[in-house]
């Protein structure tokens, strides 16, 4: 007679949380920085693709993103640094602006304002 032997435990399959850690426009340097990362140790994968630039081919945009494991994220950011990727480094925590960043702003404010300010002047010139 067979004794019965007891159900397995379950095993309690924990979801494994990534987080970005570099930021590109290219899907070639976005997979050639992952196998960095996968050469280091860590676990990598890239995610992106290509937004359409409608009728406007040349807004199209390619946006990729290496992705690590939570866990090995500073590791990481610290890895892609010291390998001169630190201008594509994401940043875990939203600090303040760079100055680049703050002129990007700048001219975009600019920018949008001469537009408003170039259609206004189109309707009121064609409403004449």
């Amino acid at each position: 007679m067979d004794a019965e032997r007891p159900a397995p435990a379950r095993r309690r399959i924990r979801p494994v949380a990534w987080e970005p850690v570099w930021q590109g426009s290219g899907e070639g340097q976005a997979t050639v920085v992952a196998a960095a990362l996968e050469a280091a140790g860590m676990r990598a994968r890239t995610q992106g693709g290509t937004i359409a630039g409608g009728r406007v081919p040349a807004l199209t945009q390619d946006f990729w993103a290496v992705i690590v494991r939570s866990r090995e994220a500073e590791r990481a950011r610290h890895y892609l640094r010291l390998h001169d990727e630190g201008s594509n480094v994401v940043s875990a925590e939203p600090g303040p602006r760079t100055s680049d960043q703050l002129a990007t702003l700048k001219f975009a404010a600019v920018a949008l304002l001469g537009l408003a300010l170039f259609a206004l002047a189109t309707a009121l010139y064609y409403s004449v």
